[in-house]
């Protein structure tokens, strides 16, 4: 491989581990219930600048925000599979200040209400399971 061709490969790796480590730090503040993901609480504790984050994101062919959506989408759809939960109360854990703004984010990520994602899920847990 050609030097210049390597530390490309190179950044780009990194790039990449840095977007699975703030999507892991992202998942972990939407499990304790805090809905504020901003940016600069993941670059605290990244112990970086935001705006260090923001370029290394870039490298990763992303943005921030995009992440944050992506962790969002990935934690409703595990939050809604708990029947114990409402969906104001995911609304509110997910950060949404109104259940019915989550829901239009849900609708556009899934094609679905919540709603109705939950009574298909529902629906799958109770089929028997075949045995092979």
């Amino acid at each position: 491989m050609i030097p210049d061709q390597a530390l490309s490969a190179e950044r780009a790796s990194s790039a990449r581990i840095v977007a699975q480590r703030v999507d892991q730090i992202i998942r972990a503040l939407l499990a304790d219930g805090r809905g504020a993901v901003g940016i600069e609480h993941v670059a605290e504790r990244m112990a970086t600048s935001v705006r260090t984050l923001q370029r290394r994101l870039r490298g990763a062919g992303l943005s921030y925000s995009a992440v944050v959506q992506r962790a969002r989408r990935t934690a409703a759809r595990e939050m809604l599979k708990d029947r114990g939960a409402g969906i104001g109360d995911v609304a509110r854990a997910l950060g949404y200040s109104d259940p019915a703004h989550f829901t239009r984010a849900f609708h556009r990520w899934t094609g679905s209400t919540p709603r109705d994602f939950r009574a298909r899920s529902a629906a799958v847990e109770k089929r028997p399971r075949r045995d092979p």
